[in-house]
């Protein structure tokens, strides 16, 4: 057996060293020669696993080395142990199992004196796991909790660990400034030369995750290229590198490189799927949203399930398919449903669930409840100013504005929105917000400013053979025709009232414009008018643009 014990020797040294795929290897060979037995020895070789994506084997050892260390009377290390089994089970949805495993982490530390052990467990199980299940100011007395108990036993992971709870369950209690300050102060402080690595990277995700919460774009673009520099410096990290996979994917939807978005979905859901369901739930939402902007709507249907499966909220993505397929009361109904959650934190989220109700309000003449979600939307976006809401709160309410027939009102909201757009790099809503000020021009006689701001919008949407967000005249989803107007008839008023010229209107619904001009005979009459002028002020009075 003397000649076996390099194997042994080599996977300690490695594990010591952070090489995880090498203390894997070598761990392996030690346990087929019969040496892995040891509780530290099969703790160190689990978390190795655990590091390289093979998170069945990992609980296996872990669950080993705990009935191990409970024999040995090593009761806090075995409570440890046990939390990583729990947050295992966690991970990937087996709530019961981790539910069982994690009260018997809080029984065995009732058996020894406080440390800074019953601080990482606390956030773990209060703050981190509870997220979604408690009243978010729960969480946040659980969270100073770990701020006190790290006041008293000074160890500066956990001094780090508690930062970083408080300012995310701050951000759950909408207290969002305070809350990010906090985040702030904790990606300044961390230093993964000499902390343990699962709690760096435990901080870039948590830090990345309230920064998509709330919206803000600029912190999650620095905060992840961080994460990924540091990721760059180890052998293998699956749990996080796939984590900032989907974060990677989310700014290329941003920033308009959609080409590369489901690549690194694909390979994210690959390397999750045994580590975190919740992860892999978020890829295909996104997976879903980008597919619903291209058309793909049997592709985005597929998605959407499969997020939904994974325990990922598929609204607004349902609700605003539902309109795509011209369900206008289905998507109202979906959307109202999404609404009634009470906040927690998620900005974002919340604020396109109210872009989406906006949208589908106006597509059913409901121009009152539109104006109502605007206004709560505007109110979102003073929670946190550099927030994404704020654009699109803008490009909200000049919709609106617009379809009320007010493009005077429209356009200061829409100009400050796309300029904003254009700020934070996101080509594809500055491209929407263009063809909303494009409408605005032309109704305000300005046709120079309108074409300019088409042009641009459409090399865009070509370029990502992308759907407009805020369809025009023509698109199934807007309202129907007034007045026993034909649908034709409709679309031809509406352009008409935006300022088109006959070749104009006759260009944009690709007919002649003999064809436009027996449309305009056929619709005065049922109007009641004699004029393109008259027609105008009736489209202007019947928010029909």
């Amino acid at each position: 057996m003397a000649t076996l014990r390099p194997a042994l020797a080599s996977a300690q040294a490695a594990y010591r060293q952070g090489d995880w795929p090498a203390a894997r290897e070598a761990f392996g060979r030690a346990a087929r020669d019969g040496l892995l037995s040891a509780p530290d020895d099969l703790v160190a070789a689990a978390r190795a696993s655990w590091w390289c994506g093979r998170a069945g084997d990992s609980v296996r050892l872990v669950a080993r080395a705990h009935r191990q260390l409970l024999d040995a009377g090593r009761i806090e290390e075995a409570a440890l142990a046990a939390l990583d089994v729990a947050m295992y089970h966690l991970l990937i949805g087996q709530l019961p199992l981790g539910s069982g495993w994690m009260n018997r982490v809080g029984r065995l530390l009732e058996e020894v004196p406080e440390s800074p052990s019953h601080g990482y467990v606390a956030f773990y199980r209060d703050v981190e796991y509870n997220l979604a299940q408690a009243p978010p100011e729960d969480v946040l007395v659980a969270a100073r909790g770990i701020v006190a108990l790290s006041n008293r036993h000074p160890d500066r992971t956990l001094a780090l660990a508690a930062l970083v709870a408080e300012g995310y369950a701050l951000v759950g209690t909408g207290e969002v400034g305070q809350g990010m300050a906090l985040l702030d102060e904790a990606m300044v402080g961390l230093d993964a030369e000499t902390m343990a690595p699962e709690w760096v990277g435990n901080t870039f995700c948590m830090a990345m995750e309230v920064a998509d919460r709330v919206g803000d774009v600029a912190r999650m673009r620095l905060w992840l290229q961080d994460a990924e520099q540091w990721l760059d410096s180890l052998p293998a990290a699956v749990l996080f590198s796939g984590a900032c996979r989907v974060y990677r994917a989310r700014i290329w939807q941003l920033t308009g490189q959609w080409e590369r978005v489901e690549p690194a979905l694909d390979r994210a859901c690959q390397e999750l799927r045994e580590l975190c369901q919740e992860t892999v739930g978020a890829a295909w939402l996104l997976r879903g949203e980008l597919r619903l902007l291209t058309g793909d709507r049997s592709g985005a249907e597929t998605a959407f399930a499969e997020a939904h499966r994974r325990g990922a909220d598929p609204q607004p993505g349902v609700a605003l398919l539902r309109l795509d397929r011209g369900d206008v009361a289905a998507a109202g109904a979906a959307v109202r449903t999404a609404l009634l959650a009470p906040p927690d934190g998620r900005l974002h989220h919340r604020a396109r669930v109210l872009a989406a109700a906006i949208r589908i309000a106006c597509a059913a003449d409901e121009l009152g409840e539109a104006d109502r979600r605007v206004g709560e939307l505007v109110e979102l976006g003073r929670t946190w100013p550099q927030s994404l809401v704020v654009p699109l709160a803008g490009t909200a309410a000049g919709a609106v504005a617009l379809a009320r027939g007010s493009p005077a009102e429209a356009l200061a909201p829409l100009q400050a929105a796309c300029r904003r757009w254009r700020e934070l790099g996101t080509p594809y809503e500055a491209a929407c917000t263009r063809q909303l000020l494009a409408r605005c021009y032309r109704a305000l006689g300005d046709r120079a400013s309108a074409d300019l701001e088409e042009h641009a919008a459409v090399q865009v949407l070509g370029r990502l053979r992308a759907r407009p967000a805020w369809p025009g005249p023509g698109d199934r989803s807007a309202p129907l025709a007034p007045s026993g107007l034909t649908r034709r008839e409709g679309e031809v008023l509406r352009l008409l009232a935006e300022g088109l010229h006959n070749a104009d209107i006759a260009a944009t619904l690709t007919i002649s414009p003999r064809t436009v001009e027996r449309h305009l005979s056929n619709l005065y009459p049922k109007l009641g008018v004699s004029s393109r002028a008259a027609a105008t002020r009736y489209a202007v009075e019947h928010s029909l643009v």
